[in-house]
């Protein structure tokens, strides 16, 4: 019986044995192909990263390309513009050296002109104090002068402002009388309220100035002293244009009769106004109306010029 145990034990162990053999080796062949898997991904991953490292070599070459023709273009630029910047710097040396030479002649040109200047400086000044010396030999002289037209040109621009408050006035006494039996004075003022400058009233007393004003003075007087009963007892006509103002007649007791007329013409910046006063001095019986409304057409009337103020 054991030798049959011994046998049946030894198969046993080579069964173990072999089957430990064969797990070793299929251990090892697990390994192995592990192995070799991840050896095949690396070299996958590392055929992909060579493919995209050389696609971008590709385009690193084509910009590579693409540098390189655009230095070459800055280069010929480069190269015309350097071409460029030597002519123009040759000019500019050539524009310097010609102001150089101009800037060495200004010394010696100065220096003529400023020898010019002196003397004609030197014949200005003696001339000049010639001058003055003439200057101060009239100038007290010149300035008395000066003096006399600085009033005279004040005195004119002073003729010409305005004389406020002051017209022009004619002025005029009449008698008309027979002796013994009556006598009549008259006073006319004809005043022109226009407001004049003191030149003008100062040429109304001249002679020469009175021409145009007498003849209307006259024509106004020839108007009024017409004889012309149907007026009533006052007998005065008044000018064309002119409105009345005062026309009355004042008696103190039975003597004198005091007939007294006033009106005015209006124009756009002044008037006209007439003033007659006509006074029975005496009267011995003749008769007073047609005395009265003759005083004016019968009288020799003295006329003065002067100048009255605004009342």
């Amino acid at each position: 019986m054991n030798s049959q145990i011994v046998p049946y034990q030894y198969n046993q162990e080579c069964v173990y044995q072999m089957v430990y053999e064969i797990v070793v080796y299929l251990l090892l062949l697990f390994i192995r192909c592990t192995i070799i898997f991840y050896i095949n991904n690396k070299l996958s991953k590392i055929a992909k990263v060579s493919e995209r490292n050389e696609a971008r070599a590709q385009i690193t070459s084509k910009q590579i390309d693409n540098i390189s023709e655009l230095c070459e273009r800055l280069i010929v630029q480069n190269v015309g513009a350097y071409d460029r910047s030597a002519e123009l710097a040759r000019d500019m040396d050539a524009r310097f050296d010609n102001m150089t030479k101009q800037i060495s002649t200004i010394p010696s040109t100065f220096d003529k002109m400023l020898a010019t200047t002196i003397c004609d400086l030197v014949d200005n000044i003696s001339a000049t104090n010639k001058n003055i010396e003439e200057i101060h030999s009239v100038r007290a002289l010149d300035n008395v002068e000066n003096k006399k037209n600085i009033e005279e040109i004040h005195a004119v621009r002073s003729l010409d402002n305005i004389e406020n408050g002051l017209y022009q006035c004619w002025t005029g006494f009449g008698v008309y009388s027979e002796e013994g039996k009556f006598k009549i004075t008259s006073k006319i003022c004809i005043t022109n309220k226009h407001l004049k400058t003191y030149r003008e009233n100062k040429e109304w007393f001249n002679p020469l100035e009175k021409n145009t004003s007498i003849a209307y003075r006259d024509m106004l007087m020839e108007s009024i002293s017409k004889v012309n009963p149907g007026m009533g007892p006052n007998g005065f006509n008044i000018p064309p244009d002119f409105v009345k103002k005062i026309l009355n007649t004042h008696t103190i007791g039975s003597n004198p009769h005091n007939y007294h007329m006033n009106c005015v013409k209006y124009d756009w910046n002044g008037s006209i106004e007439i003033d007659i006063t006509i006074t029975e001095v005496y009267n011995n019986g003749s008769n007073r109306h047609e005395s009265m409304i003759r005083a004016l057409s019968n009288s020799t009337i003295d006329w003065m010029q002067s100048l009255v103020l605004e009342q």
